[in-house]
């Protein structure tokens, strides 16, 4: 047979399963609304308000079996040379037909997120032994730890790839639209390296998804549900890894997929980072996905899920160049998805990612924050040996412009043995700086009892590096406390001893 007349059933066999596809979606969706099984929202997660069904995967599973099984009945009746696509694909149906019924159970009944795990990488053990696993070379390790090494490698790509597209199944068509780029992109790389599984399996589940996506796309009608996402994460696994019974490098095989599925995968990691950092459960479910922060943000509905399409095809687009495999070229990749994530992450401003970068400054500044964590300690010292008002005056005008606080005011009044004292000491021009907000830090003053105050102020919003407020209440303002003490006992008599200071 011709490749002009391949190329002619391929395009056939596209619109049939798009249209089987459609019209089961059309029946399960008016169905299932008929019979009562839509469901609104459960939780402050879902972003629908009425009762819509969940039972897209169903269309889907359905379309891509009926589709697959007929091609395999019929290819000899066609006389149709499919070469070896549709029996390598035939022993994906099992453990896809395994997870696509946990998945149901899920939409229907509800099932633990470790029941979910456990039938997941039981899935990626049976996709391993049956021939679709993870290939890792045998030049580096022995036979033995490859084969561990590749079950392994295959159970966690099966896993990374699932979960990744059950988790952007929050918006309207998301999930099946990323799903479609993903496939695009494999379809295309199946073809330029003569890998007829792939693109056989990229055909059929693109067209089950194409017709499903017609009544998905906002406003949504019908959902994908958990049997949908989980189906096609584990199919796509599948299909990704089919690259290898290629002659594809397997550096290639593994990295283009990867790429392709950016936005789920980022996703998965952006997720599992995010809860790991505010002390939540890994599998706990939250509002705080990427699409729900383009929501928060203003975003439409709408505009969200194209501007994700845009992400998915973008993915799509860059993973060709790593057909490639030159060492610019995974420079280049590995430059623009680090560029594109930081931005993005940046933009969505995740409150955890926001306590990261905190911390990376702080890391940074360490030494200038050493340096005036010194500086307070050697006041504190100084302030020990402190005797008169003029002693504290000294070391604190030396203190503050280097720890860079605008000024201080400290006011002491106690009644001393034999009279009353009062002492107020200022430094600085906080008074004279306009239009800016200004904070400040108050302290007590005592060692049993308060005596006074010892108020800071600086520029709210300022960069400059800050002192460990530890030392200063640990350290400072102790010392301070014992040398106003120890003036005000002195000095029996009354005494009123106003002192302040510029900068100048």
């Amino acid at each position: 047979m011709s490749h002009g007349a391949v190329d002619l059933v391929s395009l056939v066999i596209f619109l049939v399963t798009t249209i089987l596809s459609g019209v089961l979606t059309w029946q399960i969706r008016n169905y299932a609304v008929a019979h009562g099984w839509a469901t609104g929202p459960q939780s402050d997660r879902h972003i629908h308000t009425n009762p819509i069904p969940r039972f897209g995967g169903v269309a889907i599973y359905t379309t891509f079996t009926v589709a697959l099984l007929a091609l395999w009945g019929a290819r000899d009746l066609l006389r149709l040379d499919f070469g070896n696509s549709i029996t390598h694909l035939l022993p994906l149906l099992p453990p896809a037909t395994m997870m696509f019924l946990v998945g149901l159970w899920d939409d229907c009944r509800g099932l633990p997120a470790s029941v979910k795990l456990g039938f997941q990488v039981a899935a990626g053990v049976w996709l391993y032994e049956v021939g679709h696993g993870l290939q890792i070379s045998t030049v580096l390790f022995g036979h033995g730890i490859t084969g561990t090494l590749s079950l392994i490698g295959t159970v966690f790509w099966v896993l990374w790839i699932t979960n990744s597209f059950n988790l952007i199944d929050g918006l309207d068509g998301l999930a099946a639209g990323a799903a479609l780029f993903s496939l695009v992109t494999l379809f295309i790389v199946g073809v330029l390296h003569g890998n007829s599984e792939s693109v056989m399996g990229c055909t059929l589940l693109a067209a089950s998804i194409f017709g499903f996506l017609r009544y998905n796309f906002n406003p949504a009608t019908i959902f994908l549900g958990d049997s949908g996402s989980l189906f096609l994460g584990f199919m796509l696994s599948a299909i990704s890894l089919g690259g290898q019974q290629s002659k594809v490098p397997t550096l290639v095989a593994i990295s283009v997929p990867m790429v392709a599925f950016g936005l789920p995968l980022v996703e998965t990691v952006i997720s599992i980072v995010r809860r790991l950092i505010s002390g939540t459960p890994i599998f706990r479910p939250d509002r705080s996905h990427i699409h729900h922060r383009l929501l928060e943000l203003g975003m439409s509905h709408r505009h969200a899920v194209i501007l994700l399409y845009g992400v998915s095809g973008f993915c799509g687009l860059i993973s060709l160049f790593l057909l490639y495999p030159r060492l610019t070229n995974f420079a280049l990749i590995i430059s623009v998805i680090g560029i594109v994530f930081i931005v993005g992450v940046q933009k969505l401003r995740y409150p955890e990612f926001l306590e990261i970068g905190r911390l990376a400054r702080s890391t940074i500044d360490q030494n200038q924050v050493i340096i005036k964590n010194l500086q307070i300690r050697s006041t504190a010292r100084l302030l020990q040996r402190a005797r008169t008002a003029n002693d504290v005056e000294e070391a604190l005008h030396k203190l503050f412009p280097p720890i860079e606080f605008l000024g201080y005011e400290v006011t002491i009044d106690v009644p001393p043995e034999g009279g009353f004292g009062r002492l107020h000491m200022s430094f600085g021009n906080w008074s004279t700086v306009d239009n800016v907000p200004i904070w400040r830090l108050e302290f007590d003053l005592g060692v049993h009892e308060k005596m006074g105050t010892l108020t800071l102020f600086r520029t709210y919003g300022r960069r400059n590096i800050m002192p460990d407020a530890n030392v200063l209440v640990g350290e400072l303002v102790p010392a301070l406390s014992s040398a106003v003490k120890h003036i005000c006992l002195v000095n029996r008599e009354n005494l009123v001893l106003q002192r302040s200071a510029s900068l100048e």
